[in-house]
């Protein structure tokens, strides 16, 4: 069983990978790549479950996670 540091590191390595691919598909249809991503796993100052909920993604619930109809509380949002 992996710690949860060893989990957060391939999710940010992960998330970083897929931040880097849009930039090349971007780049490879002829557009200046104006985006700019950022990648933070439990570190950074986003709060993401307020932005899923106004992306109708879902309602926070009163464990305070972001919680879906259809698939529960347990879905990766990255």
């Amino acid at each position: 069983m992996q710690s949860c540091e060893g989990l957060h590191a391939v999710e940010e390595r992960l998330l970083d990978a897929a931040g880097q691919r849009r930039q090349k598909a971007l780049a490879t249809a002829g557009e200046t790549p104006t985006l700019r991503t950022r990648c933070y796993v439990d570190t950074g100052p986003l709060v993401e479950r307020v932005y899923a909920k106004h992306a109708g993604v879902g309602w926070i619930g009163k464990n305070t996670c972001i919680l879906n109809q259809k698939l529960g509380p347990g879905f990766f949002s990255g």
